[in-house]
């Protein structure tokens, strides 16, 4: 019964793509293309305002390689560095970029919260009629991403309170965890930090991994 789990897959995705009609189809795909459009022109409008502004084509490629590196990486967690690299190598400065996907994250945080809230205003009554075990886990889930929010608009609203907890941070891992100790030896043995790439500054931040012993 197991091996015929993937072919029942298959024909349930045939089926579903017979079913679809026409015209819904072409709604839908027109629909993403609209959206990846919408992200494209946040970042033109949002690199235009830190003064280094993107053609519409590069705007898209920074979206896409986001969409990308989020999908395939543990937690969504990979789109925005990715997305720093890209424009690192495009010419735009390091801290720059770094401040226009901030903008970007502090923005989309914004407007999951906002829903978020409204949406449990809205509709809590109906969705705790069904069941109530959403209600814990819209909670985490907007203390979560509040309190990323939070942090990213402490970090520049108070840059110095923020960069020396961050720096004490940094220095209790150094202490107590040996991959931080290895990784600062090997970026410490490398060019200044104003010089280096961005991916070799990625790569002194990966983990320490021994060699294989023959």
């Amino acid at each position: 019964m197991a091996l015929d789990r993937p072919a029942d897959a298959r024909r349930d995705v045939r089926a579903s793509l017979a079913a679809l009609l026409p015209g819904w189809t072409a709604a839908i795909v027109g629909c993403m293309l609209l959206y990846y459009l919408c992200d494209a022109l946040k970042y033109r409008l949002i690199t235009r305002a830190f003064g280094c502004a993107q053609p519409l084509g590069d705007s898209i490629d920074v979206s896409m390689i986001g969409f990308f590196y989020s999908a395939v990486t543990p937690a969504a967690a990979g789109g925005q560095p990715f997305q720093v690299l890209h424009m690192h190598r495009r010419g735009i400065p390091t801290g720059t970029a770094t401040s226009v996907i901030c903008t970007v994250y502090s923005l989309w945080n914004i407007a999951l919260v906002t829903l978020g809230i409204v949406g449990a205003c809205l509709c809590g009554g109906k969705l705790a009629a069904q069941s109530a075990a959403w209600i814990p886990v819209l909670a985490l889930g907007l203390f979560v991403h509040a309190g990323l929010l939070s942090l990213v608009l402490l970090s520049a609203i108070f840059p110095k309170p923020m960069s020396a907890f961050g720096t004490a941070c940094i220095r209790w891992l150094y202490r107590r965890k040996p991959f931080v100790r290895r990784g600062a030896d090997l970026c410490s043995s490398r060019q200044p930090f104003h010089h280096t790439s961005l991916a070799e500054i990625l790569v002194c931040r990966m983990p320490y991994i021994p060699e294989a012993r023959s």
